[in-house]
């Protein structure tokens, strides 16, 4: 009976949310005049203030999006659709070759979520792992946009991507990144999932270190998981740098109490290597830059 209670309660919840945004939306719609509208594609595009979530997933984007829920006017996203799953990958392995493709697709895949927000005068936040790969396009599309870098020790990753199966089920790895064609001294066929997922990591967090290098230095900040999951300074710099005024603090403390989608204990699976930490070394070399490491 509590467990009902407790889903009927979070259905109530999520449809509340639904219902307030349409109705702040509806209400917006009727109070601002024609000229307005015919100007929003390019206030949104050059104007309207967003932030987006870069990291490999599995390290506290669904808590980083319940603590960016308790600022306002931060209108906080942490699965949109569209959900990008596949299309990240092909971001990765296709988007250098034609940047202007991706551009436009990206105007595509958000321009309503972030002209939404806009248009009822909140800031639009998105914790969805699956832009990652699309942050240079969303830094040119989106002028007003900001970006954190959420990054998660490499171990913990490798251990939770190998529970959810990565690189050994091809329905959890549908939307994780292989290495482009021609990439030299990876031998990508002979490595254990271990050494693939340690890779991802590695390559991932490289992308976004080369993304930072081309924007303003006020456009970026970095969070590490752990501080997020050990206390509220870290949750505190997000919601500022959001762009958050006013913080929900009764909220913000039940969202620091909960680690949300976690993995069960971590337990050692029959194949675990004895020498998992020398495998992960291997390939996930931007570790100490992070602090992570012995």
């Amino acid at each position: 009976m509590n467990k009902l209670v407790s889903t009927l309660r979070e259905v109530y919840e999520s449809n509340r949310h639904d219902w307030t945004r349409r109705s702040r939306r509806r209400r917006a719609i009727r109070e601002k005049g024609s000229d307005f509208f015919a100007r929003l594609p390019e206030m949104v595009f050059s104007e309207a203030r967003c932030v987006f979530v870069l990291s490999t997933g599995r390290c506290g984007t669904l808590m980083l999006t319940n603590v960016l829920e308790q600022g306002q006017p931060l209108d906080a996203h942490h699965d949109p659709a569209p959900a990008l799953t596949y299309l990240s990958r092909l971001a990765y392995q296709e988007g250098p070759a034609n940047p202007e493709a991706y551009r436009t697709g990206t105007k595509m895949a958000r321009y309503e979520l972030v002209a939404d927000s806009y248009l009822t005068d909140q800031i639009y936040v998105e914790t969805n792992r699956n832009v990652t790969f699309f942050a240079p396009y969303l830094a040119e599309v989106f002028k007003g946009s900001r970006f954190i870098h959420l990054v998660r020790d490499p171990v913990a990753f490798v251990r939770s991507g190998y529970r959810r199966g990565y690189y050994v089920d091809p329905r959890a790895t549908m939307g994780h990144i292989e290495p482009r064609s021609g990439e030299k001294d990876l031998d990508w066929g002979k490595m254990s999932a271990y050494e693939r997922i340690a890779w991802n990591w590695n390559e991932t967090n490289a992308f976004i270190e080369n993304f930072r290098t081309g924007i303003a230095e006020e456009r970026f900040m970095r969070i590490r998981s752990e501080d997020l999951f050990e206390g509220a300074g870290a949750a505190r710099a997000a919601l500022s740098f959001c762009g958050a005024t006013t913080i929900s603090e009764s909220g913000l403390r039940k969202a620091l109490a909960t680690q949300l989608n976690a993995n069960p204990a971590p337990r050692r699976p029959i194949d675990w290597p004895s020498d998992l930490r020398e495998q992960i070394a291997r390939y996930a070399t931007l570790a100490p830059h992070y602090g992570y490491g012995s």
